[in-house]
């Protein structure tokens, strides 16, 4: 929510319209509880808490390899998920700005759609990236005006949960 919060804080330049934040969505993989039980009871504390601090977490199953655990688990559609809410809830006119935060450039082809289908007409969409030294990567569409928060580690400092979800 403290991350959520910063970014709404935060306005393109030259912009200054007060801003609200009405709501927070999470995206990420669940752990099964079958496969590894302790990650799966932290992971569920974890979003209950994020859940009362008023996060909505959207959940998708995680992945196993064969090899697991020496291979990490995968979350998967997790992007689609995000591209689709940010999709639809825009044709259902939802949100006036959404900010998406995400290491993954997978969805730009939703942000495509959105200004294909004239959706970017009444709303705004604006991303969020670590700045880490000079590297940069976000979300970019060729033809279409992104404004991206880079925010820093000062940034990631403030707002990151720290709380041990492990029992």
């Amino acid at each position: 929510m403290r991350y959520a919060m910063l970014l709404a804080d935060l306005q393109p330049l030259g912009t200054n319209d007060e801003r609200e934040l009405t709501e927070v969505r999470a995206y990420g993989g669940i752990p099964n509880r079958h496969v590894d039980k302790p990650t799966y009871d932290a992971h569920r504390r974890q979003m209950a808490e994020w859940h009362r601090r008023g996060v909505t977490p959207i959940m998708r199953p995680l992945r196993y390899p064969p090899d697991w655990p020496d291979s990490p688990a995968e979350q998967k559609g997790v992007d689609v998920q995000l591209a689709l809410d940010v999709v639809v809830m825009g044709l259902r006119d939802e949100y006036d700005i959404a900010i998406i935060a995400s290491t993954d450039t997978d969805l730009r082809p939703a942000i495509e759609g959105c200004h294909a289908l004239g959706i970017a007409d009444g709303c705004e969409i604006e991303v969020a990236a670590w700045r880490h030294g000079t590297f940069r990567k976000r979300i970019e569409v060729p033809g279409i005006h992104i404004w991206c928060h880079f925010l820093r580690k000062e940034d990631y400092d403030a707002c990151h949960d720290s709380k041990s979800y492990s029992g």
